[in-house]
């Protein structure tokens, strides 16, 4: 499901972004020097192709099944901006 969800997400984050496993079945998804306005463009775009995509559920039971259907999946989001003085401040902290 990990990798079907990011097939569906990758053509519309583009390749600047920097995807990312967090936990068992979070993805986060970094958009270096994006405005948060088009961020949220960008997630309401996720949400809705995520939404809207058939994804295929593998058989289950004795394996003998060849069976496949789609299953239409939900996300919920978290969404937010780092401000590039606190990005700064953390690369400072580091070098120190």
């Amino acid at each position: 499901m990990l990798r079907e969800s990011a097939a569906v997400v990758s053509p519309i984050v583009g390749q600047a972004a920097i995807p990312g496993r967090l936990g068992v079945e979070e993805l986060l998804i970094l958009l270096p020097g994006t405005l948060l306005a088009s961020g949220l463009l960008l997630a309401e775009r996720i949400l809705a192709a995520v939404a809207g995509h058939p994804f295929v559920l593998l058989p289950v039971g004795d394996g003998n099944s060849r069976r496949r259907s789609g299953h239409h999946q939900t996300i919920s989001q978290g969404r937010g901006q780092m401000q590039e003085r606190h990005a700064r401040c953390r690369r400072a902290a580091r070098l120190s």
